[in-house]
């Protein structure tokens, strides 16, 4: 089965035109790359390939099976004009079975002694909270329980990819040194704020914080509060604009990783 699923993905990859100015990577809202791994590809550089894709977005591998459906990189793809878009979820997908046996993580700065808290879980709250760790802040993510739900599952934008490529997100995103904390609705009030520098709200269920949180702290919002598409690669793309903004706070600074 597995040879059956390398000489597929060989065959998909061999399609590609190698574009110069890679139209798909410019489409996509998550900017994933895909010029780039499936370069990697092209010239029998797996792992190369799985390392460039991780570079580019620790949770390419949401991505990989929430827009297999549609994709912005495939409705960009030169090639359907010859015949059809080459398969680039299904490459993602393949990628992401091989970040399993890896033990590689993308690089991220020294800790800069700052403090950040996200309330909520989904795409958007882990795209912030990787960004911020890359800069060197300390992430803890704040979610609530749920019982009928498995923690490492609910991690994640369950409405779209399946629990598979959750769970992975969830262990990546937890080896890159994000910490992870269950709380109840009344547990929000005895989170102590003294140390904490900012927070993030993913999600508007936590919108009582806004309302208790001392206001001499900064409070930004990301996800579904913000406007735009709402699909797994916008929230990526919202994500990270919401850390940059926070590192600019912080840090005076606003870098693009």
């Amino acid at each position: 089965m597995q040879d059956i699923l390398d000489i597929t993905i060989k065959e998909e990859v061999s399609r590609c035109l190698l574009c110069y100015d890679a139209p798909c990577s410019k489409a996509c809202p998550a900017a994933n790359r895909p010029d780039k791994f499936i370069r990697a590809l092209y010239f029998q550089n797996k792992r190369g390939a799985a390392k460039l894709m991780l570079d580019a977005n620790l949770l390419s591998g949401i991505c990989a099976q929430s827009c297999a459906e549609h994709a912005y990189c495939q409705g960009a793809c030169i090639r359907k004009k010859i015949d059809k878009p080459v398969n680039i979820p299904l490459i993602q997908q393949y990628l992401s079975q091989l970040v399993e046996q890896m033990e590689y993580l993308p690089e991220k700065n020294e800790t800069v002694g700052k403090n950040v808290i996200i309330f909520g879980g989904n795409t958007a709250g882990l795209a912030a909270a990787v960004y911020l760790q890359q800069q060197g802040i300390a992430v803890t993510i704040y979610h609530f329980k749920t019982p009928q739900i498995e923690q490492n599952i609910n991690l994640a934008s369950l409405r779209r990819a399946d629990s598979k490529y959750m769970q992975q997100a969830y262990n990546l995103v937890n080896k890159f040194g994000i910490e992870f904390k269950q709380i109840t609705m009344n547990e929000i009030d005895n989170i102590a704020n003294d140390d904490i520098d900012a927070c993030i709200i993913a999600s508007k269920e936590y919108s009582k914080w806004l309302q208790k949180n001392d206001k001499n702290m900064a409070s930004f919002v990301t996800g579904e509060l913000l406007t735009g598409p709402d699909n797994d690669a916008f929230a990526v793309k919202k994500g990270r604009q919401t850390a940059q903004a926070v590192c600019k706070y912080l840090l005076g600074r606003e870098e693009v990783v």
